[in-house]
């Protein structure tokens, strides 16, 4: 990122300082803009804020895309695209992250004939928030050395401001490599990538990168044990801060919001020191001046809240760890943070359960179970927008077609009048052009039917999975019940508890949940259940959700999720289902059901 002293225009100070203050600008400056001359401030505001007020940098991302000039394919577009995958990576919408993170490498590829290797490490960081570490290490490893063999004209070409993004990216994956080898335990592994990472950095001379890699072996010192190390790189970060304002050489990095970051990360750290050596006092000290950095900064406050108060049960301070997540959950809801949300309530249930609360637990569970359905329902409304966006794309290109058409007829016209020779030679070049036209139009449709059919897919793993994270919750939540019911001595308050197993019971009955799973199954797979029960009429409807969910690729554990029953009570529908279909020994279900020809029926079945 850039800094401030080198955007050219008074009206991006005046643009970010609305933007980071939650306002919108509504004027003829903020129409002007959108311009190819501020293309670097276009995106460099977007790099700026979307961390810092993701809802704020959503609207923002979607101006651009509107706003624009339709000169297509370009950087920035592709640049906005990356930045919306961010940003609904921070939302915990995996989904959303992938598909803007597609179209983004897509744009890049046609603007510059590769994709930036960028796009390759926020890939990673996808898997690594989902916990594939494996997937993220290959995504990350495949990054670094893409920037490793970047030659000097290309790494020009990826950053044209003159700093080196070769020596940045290698030292990115390098550390992303670390951040994996840590959550794996082999801190020795950690720390030699991380001191490779840093001396990336301290050839590049990019004082917010020193401290960031500063900051990350402080930290791996403090997971380690090897606590007379902590405070150390702590205060190196905290010198790399200073001198981000007090160098003469140039830094992109140069902005309050940015040191505030580090300057936070150095006492959160330095106060999970102190709690680690009983150090009551200095830790308030140093969580109390990491709070007052992070004020501008919800993503590390909600996340500061939650350490804070995890280390304030630890001491016993019960109350003042409910207050402080408190507040945290209420800054996350703003912020429409619910990877952060969940965290906290998930700490919150474990204050309650030492202070004895059994309804405060009840009402988190309820919580959690609501964030989880709203979960799903923001990612179908994500997915309905990008439908939505994708059609008012189309339509404008339409629109443009329409102008170009009717301009050429207005030219034939006018041609008419003169010379008939001119007029044919017209008519010809005319119908050449419209062919080709019509030949680009069939392609594109070709394509837009591909990747309607990979968005039917995506859709039916996302219910699919949604479907299994909600029976996985709320078993948890029976599991808690039956557990907290045990310490409850009166039979009559035991049976308050009723109503609530029976709700949670139908909760996992799997009829809502086959209805939804349906739905974008029939996308999916048209006409495949009329077809399966034209096959065999004997079949029931049981018989061809178990098709289905297979047909899906669900695994036994999987349906045996989806359906509220037991791995053994599926195990015995596939072996009737087999004497049903009179299968042959060496034909297994799977094979029968996948080889099934699809027909273009749309209509729902009757399962």
């Amino acid at each position: 990122m850039k800094p401030f002293k080198t955007y050219s225009s008074f009206f991006l100070f005046a643009f970010l300082g609305s933007v980071i203050g939650g306002n919108i600008l509504v004027s003829q400056e903020r129409s002007d803009f959108f311009s190819i001359k501020n293309s670097d401030a276009i995106r460099d505001s977007l790099n700026l804020i979307k961390f810092v007020n993701p809802n704020e940098a959503e609207r923002f991302a979607f101006e651009i895309l509107e706003k624009y000039p339709d000169k297509k394919p370009n950087r920035v577009r592709a640049s906005t695209y990356a930045a919306l995958g961010q940003i609904y990576q921070i939302k915990g919408l995996t989904g959303p992250t992938l598909e803007y993170f597609g179209e983004s490498e897509r744009l890049f590829d046609e603007a510059m004939g590769s994709v930036p290797p960028w796009l390759q490490i926020s890939i990673g960081n996808v898997y690594y928030a989902e916990g594939f570490f494996d997937k993220a290490e290959e995504s990350y490893k495949e990054s670094f050395s893409n920037f490793y063999k970047l030659s000097d004209v290309d790494d020009k070409i990826l950053n044209p401001r003159g700093r080196s993004d070769k020596l940045q990216g290698m030292a990115v994956s390098k550390n992303n490599l670390a951040m994996i080898a840590e959550q794996k335990n082999d801190f020795t592994l950690a720390e030699k990538l991380y001191k490779e990472a840093l001396g990336y950095r301290q050839e590049r001379q990019q004082y917010d990168d020193l401290a960031h890699s500063y900051l990350h072996l402080a930290q791996l010192y403090l997971k380690s044990n090897e606590l007379e190390l902590v405070s150390i790189y702590c205060d190196s970060s905290e010198m790399m801060v200073q001198n981000l304002f007090q160098t003469d050489n140039e830094q992109f990095g140069a902005f309050e919001e940015n040191a505030n970051r580090y300057r936070g990360m150095s006492n959160q750290y330095k106060a999970q020191l102190h709690f680690k050596l009983g150090n009551k006092p200095q830790m308030e000290r140093n969580l109390k001046r990491a709070n007052r950095f992070y004020g501008s900064l919800p993503i590390e406050r909600t996340r500061l809240l939650e350490i804070s108060a995890s280390m304030h049960h630890d001491f016993g301070d019960y109350n003042k760890a409910l207050a402080e997540l408190n507040v945290g959950i209420e800054i996350a809801a703003s912020q429409g943070l619910s990877r952060e949300k969940e965290v906290l309530y998930s700490t919150k249930k474990r204050v309650l359960s030492s202070m004895g609360d059994e309804e405060g637990i009840i009402k988190v569970n309820e919580q959690l179970l609501l964030m989880n359905q709203k979960k799903v329902m923001a990612q179908n409304r994500d997915l309905l927008t990008n439908m939505e966006l994708r059609e008012q794309l189309r339509s404008r290109q339409a629109a443009l077609d329409k102008i170009q058409q009717e301009r050429r007829q207005f030219i034939v016209l006018g041609l008419v009048a003169g010379v008939i020779a001119v007029l044919v030679i017209f008519t010809i070049r005319t119908q050449f052009i419209t062919a080709e036209q019509q030949k680009q139009l069939a392609e594109q449709s070709k394509l837009v039917a591909e990747l309607e059919l990979k968005s039917t897919e995506r859709e039916l793993r996302y219910v699919s999975t949604s479907i299994m994270e909600k029976n996985e919750m709320i078993e948890t939540i029976k599991k808690d019940i039956n557990y907290a019911s045990q310490f409850l001595s009166d039979s009559d308050s035991k049976y308050l508890l009723n109503p609530l197993r029976s709700k949670l019971n139908d909760a996992t009955s799997g009829l809502s949940d086959w209805e939804e799973f349906q739905k974008h199954f029939n996308k999916t797979y048209p006409g495949f259940l009329e077809q399966l029960a034209s096959l065999n009429r004997s079949l029931t409807i049981p018989d061809l959700r178990l098709c289905a969910y297979l047909r899906a690729g669900q695994t036994t554990k999987e349906i045996a999720n989806m359906t509220g029953l037991s791995i053994r009570s599926i195990e015995s529908r596939r072996y009737r289902l087999r004497k049903k279909l009179n299968l042959e020994r060496d034909m297994s279900l799977h094979e029968f059901i996948q080889k099934i020809k699809l027909s273009s029926i749309s209509a729902p079945a009757s399962a």
